[in-house]
């Protein structure tokens, strides 16, 4: 994973997957995260091929932000996690997310 030179201590590093609403959430990502926390696919696995985000391309990773940067609900749950956690779905203006925080 690529970490930022002179990454500021009150950051993160993250990488998530976002589910449209309209684009069939409720029968997509249950799935996804239990894949996850089976051991069955990885995050990126995933989040290149099921995730609407931008970042799909590169597995999920968001790279690193401080607060103020993203949406509140999301900003709430990134802070939240602990190093390694992956969330819970977190809701959005976005979509619904599933968000690992490694930084």
């Amino acid at each position: 994973r690529h970490v930022a030179k002179n990454f500021p201590k009150c950051g993160v590093h993250l990488q998530c997957m976002l589910f449209l609403l309209c684009a069939g959430f409720s029968t997509r990502q249950p799935g996804h995260r239990k894949a996850i926390v089976d051991g069955t696919s990885t995050f990126e696995e995933i989040a290149t091929t099921e995730s609407d985000c931008s970042s799909a391309k590169r597995g999920g990773d968001l790279g690193p932000f401080t607060r103020g940067k993203m949406q509140k609900s999301f900003e709430d749950a990134t802070f939240a996690l602990a190093v390694g956690e992956l969330s819970k779905p977190v809701s959005s203006d976005s979509g619904i997310h599933i968000i690992l925080r490694y930084g």
